[in-house]
């Protein structure tokens, strides 16, 4: 009843344990990331409809990746297990995967990404669980399951980010022409930018700026050198006029 309908609503099997659980998106998340993945801005948008066809089949892309994330954290528990969706549907009133009695266990996570923010539930039957109630209320288990996520994978994003290239550019100036004036350009003709001789140009990172610099030469080619490292204030500034 504290769903939104309709929604993402999405019947899960953990095998080999018996009976369902369900995992709901919300369509605050839902319509972004679709949008995201199409090529849009994937800023929040707010709709209440349901998924077309291509919008389940990018939605079921992402459901296999949360899948596969939950079956990493649930080896510890369960070594073979595998987490497979069994059916999808736009309103969770209907299917009923237990009795309105049954004791469930409900996991509740916010997620957010750029300006999005919104909510996926997971509910897990407890008869579902009961099999491996035990090894779950292990302190142990929990103790070990902390240290493993902290720092695990630090060295290896590192190594990987380490040899990401980043696009380089760096900002003469510009200025305004008119059509009448692009129209007469020839070989030798001089464009003046609105800024200084003595300025300092600015250097972009991934269309970021970064730094500023001075222009130079190095050898046989072009070069800049790094005069001043930006705060994030002036990052946000507008291309010096």
């Amino acid at each position: 009843m504290s769903l939104p309908d309709p929604t993402s609503f999405n019947i899960i099997s953990m095998i080999p344990m018996e009976g369902n659980t369900v995992l709901e998106i919300n369509p605050s998340l839902v319509f972004p990331i679709v949008d995201k993945l199409l090529g849009g801005t994937g800023k929040p948008l707010f709709q209440t409809r349901e998924l077309t066809s291509l919008e389940q089949h990018i939605m079921d892309g992402i459901l296999g990746l949360i899948l596969k994330d939950l079956e990493e954290v649930w080896r510890q528990i369960i070594p073979n297990i595998r987490m497979k969706k069994e059916i999808s549907e736009n309103s969770p009133h209907i299917i009923q995967i237990v009795s309105q009695n049954e004791v469930v266990i409900l996991v509740v996570c916010e997620v957010k990404f750029g300006e999005v923010l919104g909510m996926m539930n997971l509910c897990i039957p407890a008869i579902v669980l009961e099999p491996v109630l035990g090894k779950i209320s292990s302190s142990d288990w929990l103790i070990g399951a902390k240290k493993g996520l902290e720092g695990e994978k630090e060295d290896e994003i590192m190594h990987m980010l380490l040899e990401t290239e980043v696009p380089t550019n760096v900002y003469l100036g510009h200025n305004k022409l008119t059509i009448e004036d692009i129209m007469g350009l020839s070989n030798g003709d001089l464009i003046m930018f609105n800024v200084k001789q003595d300025r300092p140009v600015e250097i972009h990172l991934n269309n970021k700026k970064k730094f500023l610099g001075e222009v130079g030469t190095l050898g046989v080619k072009k070069a800049v050198k790094i005069t001043q490292f930006l705060t994030e204030i002036e990052e946000d500034e507008n291309p010096a006029e």
